[in-house]
């Protein structure tokens, strides 16, 4: 085994540490910047780390036994490594396009919509990525998707500060994210559908997030849309999870108690980052709600929160 000297890309949160051997994808790369692309561009891969003697790019899979879907690639064991940095780490070569926002992109003539693709909300910030979607005339930034549960919403504040989950599946993009880029970004549009097809929208005209300093406090309003307001009911309030109660209930943990994170009031109307429910039917309170659609017993299928200008 080659002695890996440089670590790229890691693992995402809540992946637990283990005394496991994890299959790692072996490659030959010369370029450091494409090893990280070819992690970045499968879902499976959960680090990819470079060894400089010999140039080979060393993609670890997410499962021990499962076989990283890579081109030209043989299979090792190898030992873990769990210095690992943000799971929305972003790889670039030269080539590679930066915007701002979705609104950016789409102004600059890219229509992919669907893809992934590398955001700068603000120069003093790092790269982020996020899935863009493009109508006729605009760019919308998604910043949580809700598909099929293959992604546990039910996690702490720093996982929600930094983001978490799988682009070709289930994700949150991460509160400060969220923060820089509703400074420019002040429409939020829900896509919500419930199990048996049935789908709605819930527009609003101002979206807009405080700093860490004030717990990302959110500022919502001007409502349009289809789906019922569901979300007007938690302006002015902060974010709270299991770990870190920031709700107006006294002496219950809202967060704890519908199994979810969000800007709980005394508690909620809606709740979707709460659990994925087979089926639809969940305990009250206890899944992806959007109570003035659907009943507090009801959770939806499937969800997309996004942003535009």
């Amino acid at each position: 085994m080659a002695n890996l000297r440089k670590k790229f890309m890691c693992q995402p949160p809540g992946f637990e540490k283990t005394e496991e051997e994890h299959l790692v994808c072996k490659l030959k790369i010369v370029s450091l910047s494409k090893c990280l692309l070819q992690c970045t561009s499968n879902s499976s891969c959960l680090a990819a780390l470079s060894a400089e003697d010999n140039k080979t790019c060393e993609n670890y899979a997410s499962t021990v036994g499962k076989q990283a879907n890579i081109a030209n690639s043989t299979m090792v064991y190898a030992e873990q490594v769990w210095d690992c940095c943000d799971w929305n780490s972003t790889s670039m070569n030269d080539q590679t396009p930066v915007f701002q926002d979705c609104q950016d992109a789409f102004d600059k003539g890219e229509r992919k919509s669907g893809a992934v693709y590398v955001l700068r909300p603000d120069p003093s910030w790092k790269l982020v990525r996020a899935i863009c979607q493009f109508d006729n005339d605009s760019g919308w930034t998604v910043i949580q998707r809700r598909l099929d549960g293959s992604v546990d919403f039910y996690r702490r504040w720093s996982d929600y500060v930094d983001g978490f989950g799988y682009f070709d599946r289930e994700y949150w993009i991460g509160l400060d994210a969220i923060y820089y880029l509703t400074r420019t970004n002040k429409k939020l549009s829900v896509y919500l559908e419930a199990h048996d097809g049935d789908s709605g929208t819930a527009n609003y005209s101002t979206f807009y997030i405080d700093h860490a300093d004030f717990d990302y406090t959110v500022h919502v309003g001007g409502y349009t849309g289809n789906a019922g307001d569901s979300l007007t009911f938690h302006d002015r309030q902060k974010f709270s999870t299991f770990d870190n109660d920031n709700d107006s209930k006294g002496n219950i943990n809202c967060a704890h108690f519908h199994k979810g994170a969000w800007w709980y009031k005394n508690c909620m109307t809606s709740n979707l980052n709460g659990p994925w429910i087979e089926g639809g039917k969940s305990a009250r309170g206890k899944g992806i709600i959007w109570f003035d659609w659907k009943p507090k017993d009801y959770s939806f299928r499937i969800v997309y929160m996004k942003l535009g200008r």
